[in-house]
């Protein structure tokens, strides 16, 4: 795990541009007509460890992954074990939602059905730190299993939700994969009624 896991330091949230933290962040325009500089947010913690990650390339992750998991939730139906309620794409609760585990595993399950077995994964309201350690060194199997790179990132850092950048490296990975799925499956789809003569 790295430095940035202390669960000690509490983290402290600014816009900023890339000079001093203290000021605060002014759309630019490169020319005429161009859309503003997207934002970028930069977090530093009581350990002088800074963080930036772009606030849109945030929301982007979010809003597919609340995507993936309102769809599998509805397909499994009533009887699914899914409990999920999406998550506001312009707060960092997406790195609070990593943090017992159970999302990942569900997410791994959802880009290949069973890589992960439910009895292997803990999903309780409460989940203690012995328990998220569980789910998250089960995820992180799994996520290298399914084609998610994971160097540099333990389950502490996961637990603790303060390595934004490598938190938000996972789960873009996560995401690709499962656009990558998305075309496979339509390609499949146009083969079938191609050949169906549709």
């Amino acid at each position: 795990s790295s430095s940035s896991s202390s669960s000690s330091a509490k983290p402290s949230l600014s816009r900023t541009t890339s000079g001093s933290r203290s000021k605060r962040m002014t759309p630019r325009t490169k020319g005429s007509g161009r859309r503003p500089a997207d934002k970028v947010v930069k977090v530093e913690r009581e350990d002088g460890t800074v963080h930036a990650f772009s606030e849109e390339e945030k929301a982007g992750i979010v809003g597919h992954i609340n995507s993936m998991m309102t769809s599998a939730a509805a397909a499994a139906g009533d009887g699914t074990p899914i409990e999920f309620t999406e998550i506001d794409p312009d707060t960092l609760d997406i790195f609070s939602a990593v943090s017992s585990g159970v999302l990942l595993c569900q997410l791994v399950n959802i880009l290949v059905p069973d890589t992960i077995p439910a009895k292997r994964v803990n999903i309780k309201k409460v989940l203690n730190k012995f328990q998220q350690n569980e789910n998250l060194e089960v995820a992180l199997t799994g996520l290298r299993k399914v084609g998610v790179k994971t160097v540099n990132i333990g389950a502490e850092d996961l637990r603790a939700g303060t390595a934004y950048h490598l938190i938000l490296g996972v789960l873009w990975q996560i995401v690709r994969l499962d656009m990558v799925n998305a075309v496979l499956a339509a390609k499949d789809n146009l083969k079938f009624l191609d050949q169906a003569g549709v």
